[in-house]
């Protein structure tokens, strides 16, 4: 990252290119900004590519975020999309075509997404494809190879295409590694990659249309996704399947945290009024308090320490005050009366220009964001907010995702050039 040696950490090696999720290259090696040195080169198939110890791609796949009705701001792994009153707008990495403006260029600062309908109520952004929920029905556009997009094809898009064969009312989406889920008729339905079950059909077959999640046909409130686990907010608490990080060493992923079918997250059957999956660790706001659970090597989970959990742990000092959270690769933000804590990897918390490698497993505030944020979105190596109307971001900006129409890294918010909320 930005010239640290890393050891890759995460997930799935290539899971972009499946081959119906039989086979797949996966990788062990280090990372240098985002360069990878590879030493080992291995295959795998079926569930064996489902494990940190045995692979990573560019931070593995990262997630973005999914924004709730209203949220006007949605980062992805490297590229950022805001919801305006003049349609989506989007900046960062277009590799893909992930910014849905029909052609591959990247952009430093927003620009319109194109052919998507007039009236969009949510956002959701994936590594590099991203979705958007208008008036019951789904569109999505960027990277297609694992079948993100839900249209019957493993063809990428420059533009917004339509999801095929969901009901006509969904009301949540998220966006996760290479996978799509939907809240639609109170279940839950998903598409895309499967390499560890991330789609609940008690299989691990890439899916290229919706499918429906075993167990989910009612009671589905909210859904999010990260690399390869999704949960979803259902009237008796939450549910999981997938994989979220944690592994027996030197065995592959701990069955207690891999599920092929929805899985009730222990202690969360009341009070849960936001959910957010990060690339391996999944959090949620209980009564006001923030609480996290999965992997938690540079202290992502926010209890002081640096041991992973199978069920939720409070986050340290957020009991009460709690609006939003946000979850990354390898950090947590959140939005605690008005004003941004973060925690995990140091270099990505933000706050100051000094910020260096390291572990804050506890919540720190975000300097110069102490009030009046509404809003907070973070996914692969960067945060945005809303701030007095406006947008601001920090953290990586390689391929200009912090839309300053630059690329430089800050650890302190910039504002995001030429858009209106």
């Amino acid at each position: 990252m930005l010239g640290l040696l890393r050891k890759a950490a995460s997930v799935v090696g290539m899971p972009r290119d499946d081959d119906n999720g039989k086979a797949r290259m996966n990788y062990t090696g280090w990372m240098l900004g985002r360069l990878w040195l590879l030493p080992i080169i291995c295959w795998t198939a079926g569930l064996l590519g489902c494990g940190k110890t045995t692979s990573d791609t560019d931070n593995g796949g990262e997630p973005g975020t999914s924004a709730p009705a209203g949220n006007p701001i949605i980062a992805g792994d490297a590229h950022t999309c805001a919801l305006t009153s003049s349609g989506v707008w989007c900046w960062g990495d277009n590799e893909y075509g992930q910014l849905g403006i029909n052609s591959n260029n990247d952009s430093y600062v927003p620009v319109a997404v194109q052919g998507l309908p007039r009236s969009v109520q949510a956002v959701a952004a994936g590594t590099y494809h991203t979705c958007a929920l208008s008036n019951g029905r789904v569109w999505c556009w960027g990277d297609n190879a694992s079948g993100a997009l839900g249209n019957g094809s493993k063809t990428n898009s420059l533009v917004p295409v339509q999801v095929q064969g969901l009901p006509k009312n969904v009301t949540a989406i998220a966006a996760g590694g290479f996978h799509t889920c939907a809240v639609a008729d109170r279940g839950v339905w998903c598409w895309g990659a499967n390499y560890c079950g991330q789609l609940g059909d008690n299989s691990t077959t890439y899916r290229l249309n919706p499918v429906s999640v075993h167990g989910l046909s009612a009671g589905a409130q909210a859904i999010t996704a990260g690399e390869a686990h999704t949960c979803a907010l259902v009237d008796d608490g939450v549910q999981c399947w997938g994989w979220y990080g944690l592994d027996q060493p030197g065995q592959g992923p701990d069955p207690r945290a891999m599920h092929l079918l929805p899985t009730a997250i222990d202690g969360l059957s009341t009070g849960v009024q936001a959910l957010v999956a990060g690339s391996s660790h999944t959090c949620a706001v209980v009564n006001g308090g923030a609480q996290c659970w999965g992997w938690n090597d540079v202290g992502q989970l926010g209890d002081g320490l640096t041991t992973g959990s199978f069920v939720p742990v409070p986050v340290q000092g957020l009991s009460a005050g709690v609006e939003a959270i946000s979850a990354a690769w390898d950090f947590t933000c959140a939005l605690v009366n008005g004003g941004v804590q973060c925690w995990g990897y140091a270099r990505e918390i933000g706050g100051n220009e000094t910020s260096s490698a390291g572990t804050v497993p506890v919540p720190t505030p975000v300097v110069g964001l102490e009030s009046g944020v509404t809003a907070i979105s973070s996914a692969g190596e960067h945060t945005c907010v809303v701030l007095n109307g406006g947008i601001a971001c920090w953290g990586a900006n390689d391929d200009g995702e912090l839309g300053d129409n630059s690329t430089t890294r800050t650890f302190a918010p910039v504002p995001v050039q030429g858009i209106t909320l």
